[in-house]
């Protein structure tokens, strides 16, 4: 079975991002249910259809397949709100691993989350950038597909969840 083990953080400023062009994602959720979500994601040069069962301390069962684009464009229409864009840097941390840095566009715009995709048991260096974020790798509401489905008025309700347990939240304009 495929599994994804990955880390996931809250930031509340976007670091800067230079030399690195951004990869502009489109997903939208076909099943909302986070327990079997499934996913159509498009980017400029890929379209996959993604069954992904429910986040448990970071890991996840999931399951990837390519898409022809009229096929994923068609997908996508079905999905109707269900749906979130967000630009994806790709960073290159202290050690061998990858950043990804979403930017979220759109009706989430303001929202900034990195991961770590990496095997389960895996250390890793936190870069500078992630200083004063919070860890929600085990907070299944920021999950893509509860993200997708929820507007930014509740969303911002749960980040000042976080603010009164003593996190100093502000989101990027």
């Amino acid at each position: 079975m495929a599994t994804e083990y990955e880390k996931r953080y809250l930031l509340f400023n976007a670091p800067p991002v230079k030399g690195v062009d951004p990869i502009i994602i489109k997903q939208g959720y076909l099943s909302t249910n986070p327990a079997k979500a499934v996913r159509i994601r498009m980017t400029p040069q890929v379209s996959e259809l993604t069954i992904k069962g429910l986040r448990i301390a970071g890991e996840a069962p999931e399951f990837n397949y390519p898409v022809l684009r009229d096929e994923a464009e068609h997908l996508m229409a079905m999905c109707g709100d269900d749906a979130l864009t967000k630009d994806r840097y790709k960073i290159p941390g202290h050690d061998t691993k990858i950043w990804e840095l979403d930017i979220f566009t759109g009706r989430h715009k303001g929202l900034v989350i990195a991961e770590l995709e990496m095997n389960k048991g895996d250390t890793f260096l936190k870069p500078v950038w992630l200083n004063g974020a919070i860890d929600i790798t085990e907070d299944n509401r920021f999950s893509n597909v509860v993200l997708a489905t929820t507007p930014m008025a509740i969303i911002n309700g749960w980040i000042a969840e976080y603010r009164s347990l003593g996190q100093k939240v502000i989101l990027t304009p």
